[in-house]
């Protein structure tokens, strides 16, 4: 089998993008062999040119015998440079996908991820997330008036040639290793895995530099990638740009996610949800505007050590409540407290809006939030330590603010410890437990995704966090 399988294709030219350019400067090409790479003739013989990557000398220079020149001119796959396009525009190489399938018929593929890097996948079992394999920085070679690519990883030339595109590999690849060529549109997934392989290795694919006090994301061959500087820029699972009016944020193909300046944001997993023009945006990695289903991480009012875990049940016997607390749905009962100050109480319940069944903990029962509701039809709030007697004066914060509520709401809140929260209404208005203590809010409406839209009494409208910050309408 040859190492290279020809596709004729029909080469569309596409929208410019700023991408690092290796410039030859002497030297005349001869030819691009998959074994050697560039060949080039000086007045005193042929040379190998080598692209050097992160290197101030951009090739390395290697003299070849002349029985080896002669050899790699006769190879079947050599390309000369009379068979590339001159001025083909290689920005329109940026919508193909390369896959290759070696002898063991195992398939990879691989696209131009942005302007400076080549993303490599191996395709996975249907309908399966395929598998993150490489990102490889590339650059475009000019000689005269020919361009090509060549992606440092393995050593591999993509050139434009008048029969269609070619792939020639100088390493790693067997001579039974075919190529083909079809148009390709980027997935979320794939951009959500190199966005964390980014992440987690920003310092081998970026850096700032900075100019009177401004800086610009530029990437590891000095490149500038996006224009706009910024008081300051970081980077997490997309890139952040901070000014005086707001955030900026990018993915990592370096397109720009906000219409307009950003006041808040919150990155989960592969969504990015923000504050922009008073609205809530959720997106996911690509753009795409997504749902606000449960998002972000919340620190719950009580959960208890999974090793420790018990049920709790309040029953009623006559006119007296009693907490039990046992090892198990009909287990063996491990404490049995008679609750205290419970005259006017009709009922209790916990987080699971149940009297009974609650998953707790033995050693710290006392400090689970429960609600409550008083025979006048009012609502309570507060600790299970409020109703169990103790010789100890330090009880904790009793709630004593959360008395005679109108409304009590249990929330869910997907974290890493599958959280609740409290949303209490008393004189007509609201705060969300234990975000707050100090009723304040006219309407609070559930969270959407990390961010719960309010209005105070005054008419002044906003947004609240799942950590408690408020960001007012402008």
């Amino acid at each position: 089998m040859k190492k290279i399988l020809y596709i004729l294709f029909l080469l569309i030219t596409g929208l410019s993008y700023g991408q690092q350019t290796y410039k030859v400067t002497e030297g005349e090409l001869q030819f691009v062999s998959f074994k050697k790479g560039i060949i080039i003739k000086k007045a005193d013989g042929f040379y190998r040119l080598e692209p050097r990557e992160y290197n101030e000398e951009k090739f390395q220079l290697t003299k070849l015998e002349p029985s080896e020149f002669e050899k790699l001119k006769n190879y079947e796959t050599t390309v000369f440079k009379n068979d590339i396009i001159k001025n083909f525009d290689l920005h329109s190489l940026k919508d193909i996908k390369f896959t290759y399938t070696d002898e063991d018929k195992e398939e990879d593929y691989g696209f131009l991820f942005n302007e400076f890097l080549f993303a490599s996948f191996r395709k996975n079992e249907e309908n399966k997330l395929p598998k993150f394999d490489d990102l490889s920085p590339f650059i475009f070679i000019q000689i005269n008036s020919l361009k090509f690519i060549y992606i440092f990883e393995n050593g591999v030339y993509i050139l434009p040639t008048k029969t269609g595109l070619k792939v020639l590999v100088t390493n790693n690849y067997s001579d039974e290793t075919i190529f083909s060529i079809e148009k390709h549109i980027t997935t979320t997934d794939e951009i959500s895995l190199c966005s964390d392989k980014i992440y987690s290795n920003q310092d081998d694919y970026y850096s700032t530099s900075i100019k009177k006090e401004k800086y610009q994301l530029i990437n590891k061959l000095e490149k500038t990638v996006i224009s706009k500087k910024y008081d300051s820029i970081f980077l997490n699972k997309v890139i952040i740009g901070q000014n005086k009016k707001g955030y900026d944020i990018y993915n990592y193909q370096h397109k720009k996610l906000n219409q307009k300046p950003v006041k808040a944001f919150q990155i989960y997993r592969n969504k990015i949800q923000f504050l922009q023009d008073n609205e809530c945006i959720t997106t996911d990695y690509s753009g795409i505007e997504t749902e606000s289903k449960r998002f972000g991480f919340f620190e719950t009012p009580y959960m208890p050590d999974g090793t420790k875990l018990f049920i709790l049940n309040i029953t009623k016997d006559k006119n007296d409540f009693v907490l039990d607390v046992n090892k198990g749905r009909g287990g063996r009962s491990e404490k049995v407290v008679k609750l205290i100050n419970t005259e006017n109480i009709e009922n209790f319940y916990f987080p699971n809006n149940k009297s009974d069944d609650y998953w707790g903990d033995l050693y710290s029962y006392e400090s689970c939030c429960i609600y409550y509701q008083m025979k006048d039809k009012s609502y309570g709030f507060g600790t299970l330590n409020e109703f169990i007697k103790s010789d100890n004066d330090n009880r904790g914060i009793e709630l004593n603010d959360f008395k005679n509520l109108q409304e009590v709401k249990v929330f869910n809140i997907q974290t890493s410890r599958n959280g609740k929260f409290f949303k209490l209404k008393k004189n007509n208005l609201y705060l969300y437990y234990p975000l707050q203590k100090q009723f304040k809010y006219k309407t609070l409406n559930d969270f959407q995704g990390y961010y719960a839209r309010f209005e105070l009494p005054s008419g002044q409208k906003g947004w609240l966090t799942l950590d408690g910050k408020e960001y007012l309408d402008e």
